[in-house]
């Protein structure tokens, strides 16, 4: 499901951007300020929208290996919920484009 998710994030939303889910994400203050307040999806989509809004204000991402171990993290992904709210975030993101709220 995560790389279904992550093929439809970068053929809809954000070409070039290899995984949005993985790795950390840093701001500067002014990027932080510029991003932040125009957030609106929280959960899976949340990283999406911060990246998406990122790029609609001509800001810089650039992507870098984090190595990160996972011990004996569960998974609470619930396969049929989760992917109807995935597909639904990236709706709601493109919406909100569309109507301007990102600017």
């Amino acid at each position: 499901m995560s790389r279904t998710f992550n093929w439809a994030v970068r053929h809809g939303l954000l070409p070039g951007i290899l995984d949005t889910q993985a790795g950390l994400k840093g701001f500067t203050a002014r990027a932080a300020e510029i991003v932040f307040p125009r957030l609106t999806v929280p959960g899976f989509g949340f990283d999406v929208e911060l990246l998406y809004v990122a790029r609609q204000h001509g800001l810089t991402i650039t992507q870098k290996a984090v190595h990160y171990r996972y011990d004996c993290e569960p998974s609470t992904l619930r396969f049929t919920r989760d992917a109807i709210t995935m597909l639904g975030d990236l709706v709601r993101i493109r919406w909100n484009s569309l109507r301007g709220r990102y600017r």
